[in-house]
C-alpha cells in the first residue's frame, strides 16, 4: 500500500513526452586533427546549448562568459586544464564534466583557483572533475579548489576539490570549496582544505584551510568527505589551528549533511615550553602555544549546521554516451528501495525535505519523465540501463538531466544525486 502513490506518479509521468531539444552542435577539441586545438576557441565559436567535446590532452585555461555551453571530456579520456576554469554571468545552464583542472599562476587572484564561478543566474553542474588550487602563489594568497560566488543553482557530484597547501611558512591554507552567497547540492564529493596559513597579527600562525566554507550560503551535502587542512608553524609564533571539515559563517548560512565523513586538521606545534638554542631571543623566554585541532564542523555568526539521519542515495553513470546505445547506471540505496529515474532537459534547484534532498531536475513547467528501474538488491546497488533513442535528424548533441528517486519500504521518498548525461550523434 505504501508504494501505490509512488507507482501512480511514475505511471503518470511516463505519459509526458520530454520537451523537444533545440538542434545543438558539437565542437570537438583535440591537440591536433580537429578544427579546435583549444577549449577557449571552441567555447568562443559555440552558441547557447552547444556541446564542447574534449579529447585527451593538456589544455590552457578557459572562460565561459554569458553563455550556456556543456564542456565535457570524451569518455575515458584524461583532460588536463592548466589554469582556472571561469564561469560568470551565465543566465542558463553550464555543465562541466570529466575535467582535471589546476589553478594557474597568473597575476589575477581568481585565476589561481581551479574553478571560479560567479554571478551565474543559471544552473551550474560539475561532475567527475578533479579541481586543485594552484600549487604556487604570492604569500597569503587564496588558491581554492573551487570558488562559487553569487550562484543560486549549483550541483557538484563525484568530484574532488582540493585547496592549495602552503608552499612557504607564510603561505595560505586554502579551502577545497568556498561558497559565498550561493545555493549548492554536493553529492559523492571529496573536499580537502590546504595546509598552513599566513602569520596573523599577534605572533600567531594562521589556520589550515576548511574542506568546505559556506559563507552566507545554503548547502546540502550527501555521501561526501570534507577534511580540514593542518595548521602551519613558524619559529617564534603560536602554532596555527587546524582547518574545519565544514565551516558555516553568517546568519544566512545553512549546511545540512547526511552520511558524510568530516574531520578537522591538526593544530601546529608552538614553542612550549620555551627552549634554547633557537633562532631569536624570544623563543628562549616566551611560551608560544600549540595550535588547536580543527572541528569536523563548526557554525558561527548565527549559521546553522545540521547532521541529518538516514542513508543517502546515489546515482552514478557516464558523462557521455552515443545515441541508440544502452547507458549503464548504478543506483545506490537501501535493499528493497524501489527506484525511479527522473529525466528532463532542464535542471532545477528545489530543496525537498519530504524527499530527503534537493530536486535537481525538471523545474516547474518543464516536461519530465520518471522511469521505473527496479528494486535495490541486497548488495545495496541496483545496476540498470537506460536505452537512448536516436537524436533527431540534424541534431549532433543533447544533454539529459537525470536524478534517481527512491521509495523505501516504509513509504518514505529519497532523492539520489544528479547526473548530466551528454548524448552525442553516433558519427562523432
Amino acid at each position: 500500500m505504501a508504494r501505490r502513490p509512488f507507482l501512480a506518479l511514475l505511471a503518470a509521468a511516463l505519459a509526458v513526452p520530454l520537451q523537444p531539444a533545440a538542434g545543438a552542435e558539437v565542437r570537438v577539441v583535440a591537440p591536433s586533427g580537429t578544427p579546435y586545438a583549444t577549449i577557449q576557441a571552441a567555447v568562443d565559436a559555440s552558441a547557447d546549448g552547444d556541446v564542447v567535446l574534449v579529447r585527451a590532452g593538456s589544455y590552457a585555461a578557459f572562460h565561459l562568459v554569458a553563455k550556456s555551453v556543456c564542456v565535457v571530456a570524451e569518455q575515458n579520456a584524461t583532460v588536463s586544464i592548466a589554469g582556472a576554469i571561469r564561469v560568470r554571468n551565465c543566465s542558463s545552464t553550464v555543465v562541466l564534466a570529466g575535467l582535471d583542472g589546476t589553478g594557474g599562476t597568473g597575476g589575477v587572484p581568481f585565476e589561481r583557483n581551479a574553478l571560479a564561478a560567479s554571478d551565474n543566474a543559471g544552473a551550474l553542474r560539475v561532475q567527475n572533475c578533479f579541481l586543485f588550487g594552484s600549487p604556487t602563489g604570492p604569500a597569503c594568497d587564496l588558491r581554492h579548489g573551487a570558488l562559487v560566488q553569487d550562484c543560486p543553482n549549483v550541483a557538484i557530484a563525484n568530484s574532488v576539490l582540493r585547496g592549495a597547501d602552503a608552499g612557504v611558512p607564510f603561505d595560505q591554507g586554502s579551502r577545497g570549496l568556498l561558497a559565498l552567497r550561493s545555493s549548492l547540492a554536493i553529492h559523492d564529493a571529496t573536499l580537502l582544505g590546504g595546509r598552513g596559513a599566513c602569520v596573523a597579527i599577534g605572533y600567531t600562525a594562521g589556520d589550515g584551510g576548511d574542506g568546505l566554507r559556506a559563507d552566507q550560503s545554503d548547502v546540502f551535502v550527501a555521501r561526501s568527505e570534507a577534511h580540514g587542512g593542518d595548521g602551519n608553524n613558524h619559529t617564534c609564533v603560536d602554532g596555527g589551528n587546524g582547518g574545519n571539515g565544514i565551516e558555516a559563517l553568517g546568519a544566512a548560512a545553512r549546511v545540512d549533511f547526511r552520511q558524510c565523513t568530516l574531520t578537522g586538521g591538526s593544530g601546529a606545534p608552538g614553542n612550549s615550553p620555551p627552549a634554547c638554542p633557537c633562532p631569536g631571543f624570544l623563543c628562549c623566554v616566551i611560551c608560544f602555544l600549540e595550535g588547536n585541532p580543527g572541528s569536523p564542523w563548526r557554525a558561527s555568526g548565527g549559521a546553522q549546521v545540521t547532521p541529518l539521519g538516514g542513508v543517502a542515495r546515489a546515482l552514478t553513470g557516464p558523462d557521455v554516451a552515443r545515441e541508440g546505445t544502452a547507458v549503464p547506471l548504478n543506483c545506490v540505496g537501501e535493499p528493497g528501495d524501489l527506484v525511479g529515474l527522473w529525466i528532463a532537459r532542464a535542471p532545477a534547484f528545489v530543496p525537498s525535505p519530504a524527499q530527503h534532498g534537493v530536486r535537481l531536475v525538471a523545474p516547474a513547467g518543464v516536461p519530465s519523465r520518471l522511469l521505473i528501474l527496479g528494486s535495490v538488491p541486497g548488495s545495496g546497488v541496483l545496476q540498470a540501463t537506460l536505452q537512448l533513442p536516436d537524436l533527431p535528424a540534424g541534431q549532433q548533441g543533447d544533454v539529459w538531466h537525470l536524478q534517481s528517486l527512491h521509495r523505501a519500504a516504509d513509504g518514505s521518498s529519497w532523492m539520489g544525486g544528479p547526473l548530466a548525461l551528454v548524448v552525442l550523434d553516433g558519427s562523432i
